[in-house]
C-alpha cells in the first residue's frame, strides 16, 4: 500500500461514525461481503481500504441512496472492487456470492424479515453482522431458532444513543432467556461498560410510561403498572 493510500484510509476512518467504525472492526476478513441498505457505501469503502474484504457489494432499494452510493464509490476510485446493486434486501444476491452480509441501521423486525425472505442466500453465508436500531430481542431469538450462534456482541454510543452490534456464525446456541434476548447473552456475561447505561435508559423509559398510567383509574392500568414495576425491579437486578 502506498503512502497516499495509507493517508486516504486514515482520513476515511476519521470521517466515518463510531458505529460504522466498530462494524468494520468486528467483521472477520473475507473475500466478499455485502452491505444491505448501504446508504453512502462508506462501510464497504472502509472495509476495502482496510483490507478486510477484497470485493464489496452494496444494495439499496431506493433510487436516491442507490445513486449516492454509486457516486461515492466512483469518487473513491473503487468501482472495480465495489459493486452497487438496486434491489430489496438480499434478493439481488445469489447463494454463495458473498461470505458475509452486513445489515445495519434498521429495526430488528426489518432485519429478520430480510433474512427470512432469502433462506438460500442466508444458508450459504459464513457471517452475519447485524446492528438493529430496535427490537433486538426478536432478532436474537430468530438467530437462535435459525441455526445461528452469536459469536461476538458490542455496544457503541453515538450522539447519546447506544447501538447493539451482533456478529453471528452458523452453529447451535442454547435458547435465550428474556433478558439474554433483550440485552445479549455475551453482553450480559461480559458486563459491557455501556450495558448499565443502556438498562438505565430503558428503565427511565418505563418510568415515563408509569407516569402516564398513574393518570388513569382503570383496572387495566393498575395491572399494567404492576407488570412494569416488576420489570423495572428485574432490570435493576441485571445492573448489579
Amino acid at each position: 500500500m502506498t503512502e497516499g493510500a495509507i493517508e486516504t484510509t486514515a482520513g476515511l476512518v476519521s470521517s466515518v461514525s463510531k458505529r460504522l467504525s466498530r462494524l468494520a472492526d468486528m467483521l472477520p476478513p473475507v473475500e466478499r461481503a455485502a452491505d444491505i441498505g448501504t446508504d453512502h457505501a462508506k462501510l464497504l469503502t472502509l472495509l476495502v481500504r482496510q483490507g478486510k474484504i477484497r470485493k464489496g457489494l452494496g444494495v439499496e432499494v431506493v433510487e436516491g441512496p442507490w445513486r449516492t452510493a454509486l457516486n461515492h464509490v466512483a469518487g473513491m476510485g473503487l468501482s472495480d472492487v465495489i459493486e452497487i446493486r438496486k434491489g430489496d434486501g438480499l434478493e439481488p444476491l445469489a447463494p454463495g456470492e458473498v461470505q458475509a452480509v452486513i445489515i445495519a441501521g434498521m429495526g430488528g423486525k426489518t432485519i429478520t424479515g430480510i433474512l427470512s425472505r432469502s433462506p438460500a442466500v442466508v444458508q450459504s453465508l459464513e457471517w452475519l453482522l447485524l446492528q438493529p436500531m430496535s427490537q433486538a430481542a426478536g432478532l436474537r431469538n430468530f438467530l437462535q431458532g435459525s441455526g445461528w450462534r452469536i459469536l461476538e456482541e458490542a455496544l457503541v454510543m453515538e450522539r447519546e444513543i447506544i447501538y447493539p452490534i451482533i456478529l453471528a456464525c452458523p452453529g447451535e446456541m442454547p435458547a435465550l432467556s428474556e433478558w439474554e434476548a433483550e440485552y445479549g447473552p455475551l453482553l450480559l456475561s461480559e458486563r459491557s461498560p455501556l450495558l448499565k447505561r443502556l438498562i438505565e435508559k430503558d428503565i427511565q423509559g418505563l418510568q415515563e410510561i408509569l407516569k402516564q398510567l398513574a393518570k388513569s383509574e382503570s383496572e387495566e392500568s393498575r395491572l399494567r403498572e404492576a407488570q412494569i414495576l416488576r420489570k423495572c425491579q428485574q432490570m435493576e437486578v441485571l445492573m448489579q
